[in-house]
């Protein structure tokens, strides 16, 4: 393996990022991202090169390997990964009001996460998800992935209101529970057939 092969292998386990979140950040194929980790390309142009070293905040000589790499865990704000989110006024959202609400946002919020184009955020209004969610903490949801065990989720209750709660799955049925021990739902309660799913949680933006 090359020092170039390497140094971009070492860069991508360090930052937690996949070679197809690099390929979507970058815009550089992820064949050809591929082909530069498994060194079957020695000598990739410079247009593939500057745009990762620009990425990891590292010049064109420390990723090729010819100076050291100090700070490996670092990676640029600024990429080609970023997608506009509708954000949504909770108070607004029902089974019924939701997509036409992604249709027309009032607001936007920026993310990094890849996301479904049904994809939208809230802003957490209540203190029922503390300590973990603050309130006022910026909730992205995706509606496209599945519910699952143990998973946040946003849900709309009784045909009245919207909450966000963590979800379990069990043979007895769905239940769900808030993580404030104040909340009557901290012991968990159950779903009923009329309660709508609209979303897992995909990204949690916690304002200090």
């Amino acid at each position: 393996m090359n020092k170039l092969s390497a140094n971009l292998k070492r860069l991508l386990i360090n930052a937690k990022l996949s070679e197809n979140e690099l390929s979507r950040r970058i815009g550089i194929p992820q064949q050809m991202i591929n082909r530069i980790i498994t060194g079957k390309n020695n000598n990739p142009k410079l247009e593939t090169i500057m745009p990762i070293a620009a990425y990891f905040l590292v010049s064109v000589s420390q990723l090729i390997g010819d100076e050291d790499i100090l700070l490996e865990s670092r990676v640029s704000s600024e990429h080609k990964g970023w997608n506009s989110v509708p954000l949504l006024d909770v108070k607004k959202i029902n089974a019924d009001t939701i997509k036409s609400l992604i249709a027309k946002p009032i607001a936007t919020i920026k993310t990094d996460i890849a996301i479904s184009s049904n994809g939208f955020a809230i802003t957490m209004n209540d203190d029922s998800m503390e300590p973990k969610f603050p309130k006022k903490t910026i909730l992205v949801f995706d509606p496209e992935i599945d519910m699952g065990n143990g998973k946040f989720c946003l849900l709309y209750i009784h045909g009245k209101y919207v909450i966000f709660r963590q979800v379990f799955i069990r043979n007895s049925g769905i239940s769900i529970k808030s993580l404030n021990p104040k909340y009557a739902d901290f012991k968990s309660s159950q779903l009923q057939s009329n309660d709508k799913f609209l979303g897992v949680l995909v990204q949690a933006k916690i304002n200090y």
